[in-house]
Parts: C-alpha cells; sequence; structure tokens
C-alpha cells in the first residue's frame, strides 16, 4: 500500500520541490499518507490532486501522486518518520513470516485447519462447514475450562 519515499529514489526520478516527501500510487494513498503526516503534526497536502489524470478518486498517475509539507523545514523529519515507518512495516512482515502457522479446531464440526501466521487475531472460516473461527492472537491464553455453574449465580442467563 505505501509506496517509496521520494527520498529514496533514484535522482532522475525525484522532484525538485523540496517540500514533496512522497511519491505514492494513487490519490487514495496520497490522502492516506497526509492524514498520517497530519497525525504526526506535520501540516500535508496531496500536489496537484486534479492534474495527475482527472479521475479522482480512482487516479493512477503514472509517475506517482506527491505528497507535500506545507513547511519546507519539515520535509527532513517527514521523510525521516516515512522512511522509520517504511523500514517497519517491513520489519512486522518479516516477523509474521517467521511466526509459526496455528492450527484451530473449528466448533462446529470438530475439523482441525490450519491458518499461516498472519491469521492470528482475525476470524477464518472453516473450509469444511464454513462456520467462522476465531483465530488466537499470538499472545492469547488458551480457553480454560468452563467454571462451576456455583460461579455463575449472580448473572441472568
Amino acid at each position: 500500500m505505501i509506496s517509496v519515499p521520494l527520498w529514496t529514489m533514484a535522482n532522475s526520478q525525484m522532484t525538485h520541490d523540496l517540500q514533496c516527501v512522497y511519491r505514492a500510487a494513487d490519490v487514495g494513498e496520497a490522502d492516506i499518507v497526509v492524514v498520517w503526516l497530519e497525525e504526526q503534526a506535520i501540516a500535508a497536502f496531496v500536489k496537484d490532486r486534479y492534474g495527475a489524470s482527472g479521475l479522482y478518486p480512482f487516479a493512477v498517475a503514472p509517475l506517482g501522486v506527491e505528497v507535500c509539507v506545507a513547511d519546507s523545514e519539515q520535509a527532513p523529519r517527514a521523510s525521516a518518520l516515512l522512511e522509520q515507518h517504511a523500514a517497519d512495516i517491513e520489519a512486522r512482515k518479516r516477523a509474521v513470516a517467521t511466526e509459526p502457522a496455528i492450527e484451530v479446531a473449528c466448533e462446529a464440526c470438530g475439523i482441525k485447519t490450519t491458518f499461516p501466521a498472519g491469521q492470528r487475531g482475525r476470524v477464518g472460516t472453516c473450509p469444511n462447514c464454513r462456520a467462522y473461527l476465531d483465530v488466537p492472537a499470538a499472545n492469547a491464553a488458551p480457553p480454560g475450562p468452563i467454571p462451576p455453574a456455583e460461579e455463575w449465580s449472580g448473572y441472568e442467563i
């Protein structure tokens, strides 16, 4: 989803406007980057939103859609934050790729299904009966036994 920060691109593709810190694949991605930068207290905007191809919001520009910062003094900080964010995303992808797959038994039919580590903490589907399966998160404790009825006496069921 996230493209490459401009500072890491070849000089022949790099913009001459030092306020532009990111080249997105489309206007939608550029808008996401603008919001993210603003969450980091950096005012940003999409440069030439309608000029790229005139098909907002589904525009895909051949050279990308540039995201610029309002204050050129914020450009180095914005670029560094974007590069760090991209590195963090890659690190998470590598970490998930090395985690073992998880096996979950369907409560409806009893069939065990293996899910990739990237599905942890999400809802899957049983391939046998199509029931929804909760794929436990990596740090989730296994479900314990159901407490005795005496412990439920204060609750209305």
